[in-house]
């Protein structure tokens, strides 16, 4: 009599139990959520902007909610309110800002929405795009494959319209493996050769590349050659090209 007493409260127990698992499987079906679902999520947090190009700015940031639905990414410029650019999803935290003007300052936020709402803001990252591709140089003299009669020739070429300075390499090769001349920060379009460097019956490459401000450089220009000769030498040379 014993024994069907135990069993009877083991079946009560264990009916027990299962009831109580069925009624918290149906309350996840019907939707009812954790207690933490009906505050507004967390505010995300490290938000770092970084320049990529003229028109493309990089936005990284830290998620610190489980609830949030999408976060939403918020710019302005200068002294203007700030306005959404767009939404990314649920535990996204990258975003890359596209169709920007070379060398603006932009600013940005982040929130994050969820169902009881939005959060707070991140704090404020801003930075500047960078300047428009730089184009290269135009070489102007001494013009292709000419004589020069002076071992200190004025090499020149065309003005940048940006803020830059000019590099300078002149080589005894069209390769540009034997430099005899490297050449940085020069301010002016044009660069004389110095004594020592050049020698007689020699035919020497060259090229310039600007250098912005910012650190961005131009491709190397063309590259032109000249040949030094002593006046009394005419055209006695050969074509190196």
């Amino acid at each position: 009599m014993g024994t069907v007493r135990s069993n009877t409260r083991h079946r009560i127990l264990l009916t027990s139990a299962v009831i109580i698992i069925i009624a918290m499987m149906f309350a996840g079906m019907v939707g009812i959520k954790p207690v933490h679902a009906s505050s507004p999520p967390a505010s995300p947090e490290n938000l770092t902007a970084t320049a990529v190009s003229s028109t493309q700015i990089y936005l990284r940031w830290d998620d610190k909610s489980d609830n949030e639905i999408r976060f939403v990414i918020e710019r302005k410029t200068g002294k203007g309110g700030y306005f959404p650019v767009n939404e990314v999803g649920s535990n996204v935290t990258v975003y890359m800002d596209y169709g920007l003007n070379p060398e603006a300052v932009y600013y940005y936020r982040v929130k994050a929405h969820g169902s009881a709402g939005d959060s707070g803001y991140s704090n404020e990252a801003s930075t500047e795009a960078l300047s428009s591709p730089i184009p290269s140089p135009t070489l102007m003299s001494p013009v292709k494959s000419s004589i020069a009669t002076t071992l200190t020739p004025k090499l020149q070429w065309v003005a940048s319209e940006n803020e830059v300075t000019y590099a300078l390499q002149v080589a005894a090769d069209k390769g540009f493996e034997k430099i005899v001349l490297d050449k940085t920060g020069i301010e002016e379009p044009y660069y004389t050769v110095p004594d020592s460097v050049l020698k007689w019956y020699s035919t020497y490459y060259w090229r310039v590349k600007c250098q912005h401000k910012n650190g961005l450089s131009s491709d190397w220009s063309e590259p032109w050659y000249f040949v030094a000769l002593q006046r009394s030498f005419g055209v006695h040379y050969c074509n190196c090209h």
